[in-house]
């Protein structure tokens, strides 16, 4: 698990998470306010999103969560 600071200075938790399909993604949480984002992670596998995730700087993780969107958004594959 990592923490990055957004543009307003909001703290977000950010980990990975396994979904359907061999789907991976970023999750981020925002402290305190209960606001989850999703972001998708270009790999084959969970350990290779974590490894991924370690490897971000803080641009790369404040990007992320720039073209993140809420978790409960569907995309165009339904997931």
């Amino acid at each position: 698990m990592r923490t990055v600071h957004d543009q307003q200075g909001y703290r977000w938790s950010v980990d990975v998470m396994a979904g359907s399909y061999g789907a991976c993604y970023l999750i981020f949480a925002r402290e305190g306010a209960g606001e989850v984002r999703k972001a998708p992670v270009d790999a084959e596998s969970p350990l290779e999103s974590a490894r991924q995730l370690e490897s971000m700087d803080d641009d790369a993780l404040q990007e992320a969560l720039a073209y993140s969107t809420d978790l409960d958004e569907a995309n165009e594959l339904g997931f």
